[in-house]
C-alpha cells in the first residue's frame, strides 16, 4: 500500500491597507502625548491626596507625629514619580532609539487581514500580529493612525500609503472590526 504524502499549504489571507514607513525620533514623541489618559492622572492625584488625607485624620485621632510626617511626605514624593511616569516615551529613550538605529529609524510594512493587524519589523525581520479585539483606540493624526491595544502596544499605519478615501475607509473598517474601539483625531 502506498501512501501519499501531502505538504499542508497555509490559508492565504488578504491583505487590507498595507502601508509602509518609517517610524523614527519623531513618530514616537507623536505616541507619547497619547499613552497615558489624562483620566488616569487626575485618579493617581486624588489617590495620592486622599491617602495624605486619611493620614491627617489618623493623626489627629491619635497624635503620632510619624503619621503627619508620612502625610506631607508621601504627596511630595509621589507626584513627582507619577509625572515620571507619564511620559512614557522619555527623551533618554528617544536618544538611545536614535543611537541603536543610525539610520534615522526602522521601516514597518502594516497590513489588516480578516483576523487581525500586522507589522512587520524590516529591520530585524519580526512579524507581530494583533488580533482585533485586543484594539483599544485609533489615533489619527496628520501623517499616519496608529492602532493600540490596551498594553500600549502599537500597529503605526502610514498615510502616504493611503489615498483620502482609503483613509475614511480604513476608519470604518476599525470601527466595524474593533466594536469598542475609541477613534481620537488630533486637532487641526
Amino acid at each position: 500500500m502506498k501512501t501519499q504524502m501531502t505538504e499542508h499549504q497555509p490559508e492565504i489571507q488578504e491583505k487590507f491597507f498595507e502601508t509602509t514607513g518609517l517610524v523614527d525620533a519623531a513618530y514616537l514623541e507623536t505616541l507619547s502625548a497619547y499613552l497615558t489618559s489624562k483620566g488616569s492622572k487626575w485618579i493617581r492625584l486624588v489617590m495620592t491626596l486622599a491617602i495624605s488625607a486619611v493620614m491627617v485624620i489618623i493623626f489627629l485621632n491619635n497624635g503620632n507625629y510619624w503619621l503627619l510626617a508620612g502625610a506631607v511626605a508621601y504627596p511630595a514624593v509621589m507626584l513627582p514619580l507619577f509625572a515620571k511616569a507619564n511620559r512614557h516615551v522619555s527623551k533618554a529613550e528617544i536618544r538611545q532609539f536614535n543611537k541603536e538605529n543610525p539610520e534615522g529609524g526602522v521601516w514597518f510594512t502594516t497590513w489588516f487581514t480578516e483576523d487581525e493587524g500586522v507589522a512587520f519589523n524590516r529591520k530585524g525581520n519580526i512579524k507581530a500580529a494583533m488580533p482585533y479585539f485586543y484594539m483599544s483606540r485609533l489615533i489619527e493624526t496628520a501623517e499616519h493612525f496608529t492602532v493600540f491595544n490596551k498594553n500600549h502596544s502599537y500597529l503605526p499605519v502610514f498615510k502616504k500609503g493611503l489615498s483620502p478615501e482609503q483613509q475614511e475607509a480604513f476608519v470604518a473598517f476599525m470601527k466595524d472590526k474593533c466594536v469598542n474601539l475609541k477613534v481620537i483625531r488630533e486637532a487641526k
